[in-house]
């Protein structure tokens, strides 16, 4: 009996999920299924595909991938330095909805800018240049 790339018998997907996203632009939208991926589900401009790690890789450099970030699944761990970033990012969030359900940091990196894009392109003293499809390409960070 034949089973469908990455998954198992008991039809339960094996390769891991990662949500997509992609930038506006002339070029048209990465094909999907040429990169081995399996469309999963859509939430406005966030794709859910389930995709190996190194076609994941080489989805990511096509020219309207934004960024392409693997999802963990259930009973995964996450090594520290990830648990450090979420806790900053949930207090980013925190910060924005006026409530203090997570503990505030003891330090402050400065504020942030953004572009039109919703690209970084400063943080305090530090700041980052983006190429016309959101890719990062300089950074002077003085930290």
């Amino acid at each position: 009996m034949m089973h469908a790339a990455g998954a198992s018998p008991a039809g339960v997907e094996t390769r891991p999920q990662f949500v997509l996203v992609l930038t506006g632009g002339r070029e048209a939208a990465p094909d999907l299924a040429a990169y081995g991926a399996t469309k999963v589900d859509q939430w406005y401009d966030r794709i859910f595909i389930r995709i190996s790690d190194e076609q994941a890789r080489e989805l990511s450099k096509h020219p309207r991938v934004r960024f392409v970030q693997r999802m963990l699944e259930a009973g995964e761990r996450r090594d520290e330095q990830v648990v450090a970033e979420d806790r900053v990012q949930a207090q980013i969030a925190t910060d924005a909805i006026g409530t203090d359900a997570v503990t505030s940091p003891t330090w402050s990196s400065g504020d942030y800018k953004y572009d039109g894009d919703g690209n970084i392109i400063g943080i305090g003293t530090d700041y980052y240049v983006y190429d016309e499809v959101g890719r990062l390409v300089r950074a002077a960070v003085r930290g």
